[in-house]
C-alpha cells in the first residue's frame, strides 16, 4: 500500500541546502525550473558551498566539482531526479537508497 503524506509541500525538504552544480553535460535539466521547484518544498539553495547539505550534480564522473565537494565535505550526493520525485511524491525520498550518484559510475 502507498504512503502518502499530505504535509505542507515547502516542509518536504526543510532543513535542506542544496549547492546545485551545472556540469557540462547538462542538457537535459533546467536548472532554473530545479531551483524552484526545490525551493517550493522548503530547501534553500546556495551558490557558496557553506553548511550545503546536498550537491545536486548529474555526473558522477571522477574529477568533477560537485562528486569532489560531496566526497571531501562529507555531504548527500544527489542526481536532479531526487528533488523531481520529492516534488511528485509529495514526500522526502531515501538520498542514498534511492539517487545515489556513485552508482552511475556502472553505466558509464
Amino acid at each position: 500500500m502507498l504512503s502518502v503524506s499530505w504535509g505542507k509541500p515547502e516542509e518536504i525538504l526543510a532543513g535542506c541546502t542544496l549547492f546545485i552544480i551545472m556540469d557540462v553535460d547538462d542538457k537535459e535539466f533546467e536548472f532554473p525550473l530545479l531551483k524552484w521547484r526545490a525551493t517550493e518544498l522548503g530547501a534553500a539553495c546556495t551558490d557558496v558551498y557553506l553548511s550545503v547539505t546536498h550537491v545536486v550534480s548529474v555526473s558522477a564522473r571522477p574529477g568533477t566539482e560537485g562528486r569532489w565537494l560531496a566526497e571531501h565535505h562529507n555531504t548527500f550526493s544527489v542526481h536532479p531526479q531526487w528533488i523531481y520525485a520529492a516534488y511528485y511524491l509529495w514526500s522526502r525520498q531515501a538520498e542514498k537508497d534511492s539517487f545515489p550518484l556513485w552508482t552511475q559510475l556502472l553505466f558509464l
